[in-house]
């Protein structure tokens, strides 16, 4: 067996069925629970042989728990998924058969409908996001990132750059990692002709994801450009959060949680602040969140 499969999963129970009996008995699955449900865990590893689940006790972001998977692989691939991808084992194998055929490849990622969106977005606004070069007219295009929700590992390289940042709970993460496999000059493929469907479908609340994505966007940056150029990059949207937050308060709370959702992000940023200071933005704004979840 060359490739370990390892599925991320928070309180997933409803899609990681429907995904693993699509490649179960093929593979060897990993999947870990960011939780402490071991009902959840007895029941996967009851209904699927090949597969073990790691519980973490906690919700540790994305990163942790991908790391705490990846430092399980003995294979020489590990192919990494969300658990609201749509991927069967034929696809996985071509995948495999295609890896086994480049030398020179760290991550190979399928194709989709988000992915080149994915590619030519500027996430990282001090480089040029694009497609690099073809290899191949039918089958691979090089390029310096793809989205972490179906990742194709040689597992030697990710051990070369010591995984995913940690730091990192969740949303640049893959964009990190990238962005470290670039930098000892290893490959990224995007295989054109092998698509899979993505669902983006999460558990995490519009305020997390807010916070999560405007603190990682000050990390990426400050991490591989500097904190004075990030800085730089990013007071002026911080600004404006702080303004927007303060007019929408007493018209609209939706709004004026989103706002303060980005602006406390960046404001822990500026102040060099670890992305759990989350927990406390949320048990600051609790009631209010939850009234309008419920609403």
């Amino acid at each position: 067996m060359l490739t370990t499969i390892i599925i991320i999963t928070y309180k997933n129970e409803k899609t990681i069925n429907k995904l693993l009996n699509k490649f179960s008995n093929h593979y060897k699955v990993i999947v870990v629970e960011n939780s402490n449900n071991i009902f959840f865990k007895k029941k996967l590893e009851k209904k699927y042989k090949n597969l073990s689940c790691i519980l973490t006790y906690s919700n540790l972001g994305f990163s942790k728990a991908c790391n705490i998977g990846l430092k399980k692989i003995k294979t020489k691939y590990a192919l990494l998924l969300s658990s609201d991808v749509d991927i069967n084992h034929l696809k996985i194998k071509k995948i495999e058969k295609i890896a086994s055929k480049i030398k020179d490849f760290s991550i190979l990622g399928p194709n989709s409908k988000y992915t080149k969106l994915y590619i030519q977005d500027n996430h990282d606004k001090f480089s040029i996001n694009k497609l690099n070069k073809t290899i191949n007219n039918k089958l691979l295009e090089e390029t310096n990132k793809l989205p972490g929700f179906c990742l194709f590992f040689n597992i030697k390289d990710i051990r070369k750059i010591k995984y995913f940042d940690e730091n990192i709970f969740f949303y640049f993460e893959d964009l990190d990692l990238c962005k470290r496999i670039k930098k000892i000059n290893k490959k990224i493929y995007l295989i054109k002709n092998i698509f899979i469907d993505h669902n983006g479908q999460t558990n995490s609340t519009v305020i997390m994801r807010n916070w999560n994505f405007y603190w990682g966007m000050f990390y990426y940056h400050k991490k591989h450009y500097g904190y004075l150029r990030t800085a730089k990059l990013l007071l002026g949207k911080t600004l404006r959060f702080f303004i927007l937050k303060n007019l929408n308060y007493f018209y609209n709370k939706n709004r004026y949680l989103i706002y303060s959702a980005r602006f406390d992000a960046l404001f822990n940023q500026f102040l060099n602040r670890e992305s759990k200071f989350y927990k406390k933005f949320y048990n600051t704004h609790k009631i209010l969140i939850d009234k309008l979840q419920n609403n």
